[in-house]
């Protein structure tokens, strides 16, 4: 075969791959299914923040408040990582516990956590959405992946769990084997 004959193979080659990623964006801007983002900035460690220091103007920067208020044990800035729905459910999920052991709950997850980083970034088109796909590595160097979805709601990011009965979204969750 002809070196012309071998570019036009391999051009083809390159728009058929292009085309491919083009339909399954389409087709996930459709559906709730998230679009893997290309970029090339992670995996990315979440560096932990003080308060004073947080925003929310990306889904990054409200992941390092979830992980920093988790470590502080403040309770009322991780209900602020939140939507106003994701709060209460988890506050009803919770509503047997006091908010002393809730903080205490919350310190002891912030204790056993080493290192939090960020390992992808989807976005669900359809939903105006973004996911996170976040490996939390424990002290006792168990390793555990979990989905993080955000939300715009009054101009920030804020966690949502309006996606976590998403069959996607329970196949990213990785958790380590039992003992």
């Amino acid at each position: 075969m002809n070196t012309i004959g071998l570019r036009n193979i391999i051009s083809i080659g390159v728009l058929i791959s292009l085309a491919t990623v083009f339909v399954a964006n389409e087709i996930c801007s459709q559906t709730s299914q998230p679009a893997a983002t290309t970029a090339n900035e992670y995996p990315k460690e979440v560096k932990l923040i003080n308060k004073n220091q947080a925003n929310y103007d990306t889904p990054e920067n409200t992941m390092a408040a979830i992980e920093s208020a988790m470590k502080a044990g403040d309770l009322k800035w991780y209900y602020e990582t939140m939507t106003k729905e994701a709060e209460l459910k988890l506050k009803k999920i919770d509503e047997k516990q006091t908010d002393n052991e809730k903080i205490k709950e919350l310190k002891k997850n912030g204790k056993e956590t080493k290192k939090i980083e960020i390992v992808e970034k989807r976005v669900i088109k359809d939903k105006a959405a973004v996911l996170l796909v976040v490996k939390h590595y424990a002290t006792d160097n168990a390793i555990i992946q979990l989905p993080h979805v955000f939300i715009i709601e009054s101009n920030k990011w804020k966690l949502t769990y309006k996606f976590n009965s998403e069959e996607w979204f329970k196949d990213i969750i990785q958790l380590p084997p039992e003992n």
